[in-house]
């Protein structure tokens, strides 16, 4: 702020073209209320940079993503708390005296008050003058994040939240949860066309309700088992989170796979179900990255496998080269289709690989 000020003032110091535009805003950014208000945005916008990237987390699943967005809201409501006022009155003090060189121009119009208009022997009083127009700041911040995420939305992560604290709940009440309904029963579409024609379909139910009724038992003690997995995994690493979706599926996918199938179906819908957009927003970035002009004409297969190894950027160490390398060679075509050579070291210990390898190369070239 101080350093915008001080920016303004040089301009207006050169008496170039301008200055008196820079006296008035030099005037305006060093106001009381502008200088509060920045502050408390800051800090406002801060939990929300924090809320986006833990959401662009891959991992992240809509149990997490309900737990995140109560955090930044009960931060949110807390910002005037963590004002601090010594810091905005430091603030105020530098922008005064790179002010003190400033003078109102006799035919300017502007409203905005001038710092000499205040007097010096001390500062607006926050908590009496500010607070109230902070909370108002506040207010409709939290107003445009419950628009965003309303009752409606609040509603489906609340009944997608029950299924990873199932045993809290009763039999009746996991059975009657809507999202669950909606999954066990035919899927109604219909839609108009561009042809103005009106379309129709109804799709299979996605789950039975019958056979999860009958393996409700057996996924409760399963349930339990997986939370004492975790709290295991968590003391040797030391860590404190609570059980999510991911680590149920992971649980289930070894242990319960086959004893309660069609619930390991339904949370792997649960925890495949798209936060944002922003997987599809890195496969597009990824596209533009690999197929260029000078190297479009990859395959959809190889386009694809580029892709989700840029993606995903799984760790592969020698061991997995040397196999890649193996598979390739196992296939000497393709090389040979696509014009590469492959030049072995002579020096290999292992004799059978190099009579491989040479025969290899031979038929190449």
């Amino acid at each position: 702020m101080v350093s915008i000020v001080s920016a303004l003032i040089e301009i207006y110091e050169s008496n170039k073209e301008g200055s008196d535009t820079a006296n008035g805003y030099a005037i305006c950014f060093a106001n009381e209320r502008f200088i509060y208000e920045t502050g408390i945005m800051k800090i406002i916008l801060g939990h929300a940079k924090a809320f986006l990237k833990q959401t662009e987390n891959r991992s992240i699943t809509f149990d997490k993503f309900s737990t995140c967005l109560d955090s930044v809201v009960i931060r949110i409501k807390n910002t005037l708390e963590e004002f601090d006022y010594d810091i905005y009155k430091r603030k105020i003090k530098d922008c005064r005296d790179a002010l003190l060189v400033i003078q109102r121009t006799a035919h300017s119009t502007r409203n905005c008050s001038s710092i000499s208009n205040i007097p010096n022997d001390g500062y607006i009083d926050m908590k009496t003058n500010l607070n109230s127009y902070g909370q108002k700041i506040v207010n409709a911040t939290l107003e445009s994040i419950e628009e965003r995420f309303g009752q409606d939305s609040r509603i489906i992560v609340d009944n997608i939240s029950m299924f990873v604290k199932l045993n809290d709940y009763s039999d009746d009440e996991v059975l009657k949860n809507p999202l669950l309904n909606i999954y066990c029963n035919p899927m109604y579409y219909k839609h108009e066309g561009i042809d103005h024609k009106i379309y129709e379909r109804t799709d299979e139910p996605l789950l039975c309700f019958r056979n999860l009724e009958k393996e409700l038992p057996r996924l409760r003690v399963l349930l339990k088992s997986a939370k004492n997995d975790v709290k295991r995994m968590q003391e040797k690493k030391k860590t404190n989170d609570e059980i999510c979706l991911l680590d149920i599926v992971k649980f289930l996918s070894v242990n319960g796979q086959y004893l309660v199938s069609e619930w390991f179906k339904l949370y792997q819908i649960l925890t495949t179900l798209p936060i944002g957009s922003n997987e599809c927003e890195r496969s597009f970035s990824a596209v533009q990255r690999i197929k260029t002009k000078l190297r479009n004409s990859l395959s959809s297969t190889a386009l694809e496998t580029a892709v989700k190894f840029a993606i995903l950027k799984p760790n592969v160490n020698d061991d997995d080269l040397d196999n890649i390398v193996h598979y390739f060679c196992s296939y000497p075509g393709r090389a040979k289709a696509r014009n590469i050579k492959i030049f072995i070291n002579q020096n290999d210990d292992d004799s059978d690989d190099e009579t491989f390898f040479e025969s290899i190369v031979k038929h190449l070239c």
